[in-house]
């Protein structure tokens, strides 16, 4: 049996937004009796990214940098690096940043992009929950 392997190019949509398209497998030409196939699939359109936001997640009880933090921007999104940065290629507007780690709770915060920017993000350790406290009291 032998794959077949076929490039398209697609142009996108002057509009962001959610599209769905389907490709189509033609069998007819083979020289093997085959079905045709096709299957649809979504394709989020973004606006084209003009900036670069650099964010800095830390501890806020520490100040030190957190690594492997989730920052997301609406569809645009990266992860901390060991030096607690993330790059990030945006466009111009107005976005709620949110940083997600596990064991920490940070707050959403509001950026306008209108430039290369920078912002540093504090993120709170979750205190862990004894489990014996029940016993104790």
């Amino acid at each position: 049996s032998a794959l077949f392997w076929t490039e398209i190019e697609l142009l996108s949509p002057a509009v962001p937004g959610l599209v769905t398209l389907s490709a189509q497998f033609d069998a007819a030409e083979l020289d093997l009796p085959h079905a045709g196939v096709s299957s649809y699939f979504s394709v989020a359109i973004v606006e084209r990214p003009e900036h670069r936001l650099t964010v800095k997640v830390i501890a806020k009880e520490t100040a030190l940098p957190i690594e492997d933090a989730q920052v997301r921007l609406g569809p645009y999104r990266a992860s901390t690096g060991p030096p607690g940065l993330a790059a990030i290629r945006m466009p111009t507007g107005h976005f709620a940043i949110h940083v997600w780690k596990a064991g920490y709770e940070a707050p959403s915060t509001e950026l306008n992009i209108g430039g290369d920017a920078f912002v540093q993000i504090e993120i709170a350790a979750i205190p862990e929950e004894d489990p014996d406290a029940h016993w104790k009291g």
